[in-house]
């Protein structure tokens, strides 16, 4: 096993069946790649807790469904 550093870019898009440049349509960086997703989720509960009272205790916000 070669590990996050050792791989490229290269590898990745090879083993995706795409070229590099069309990784980087999809993707800034290979860190994007990891933890993009989690950017994205972490901006979409924020949105969500700021939706909730101000009063409302923090683990009824984040138990809620409403």
């Amino acid at each position: 096993m070669q590990g996050y550093d050792g791989t490229t870019v290269d590898q990745i898009a090879a083993a995706a069946g795409m070229s590099k440049r069309t990784f980087f349509r999809y993707f800034p960086s290979k860190d994007d790649l990891v933890i993009g997703k989690y950017d994205l989720f972490a901006d979409r509960m924020a949105e969500a807790f700021d939706e909730r009272p101000v009063d409302e205790p923090v683990w009824c916000s984040a138990s809620s469904n409403s």
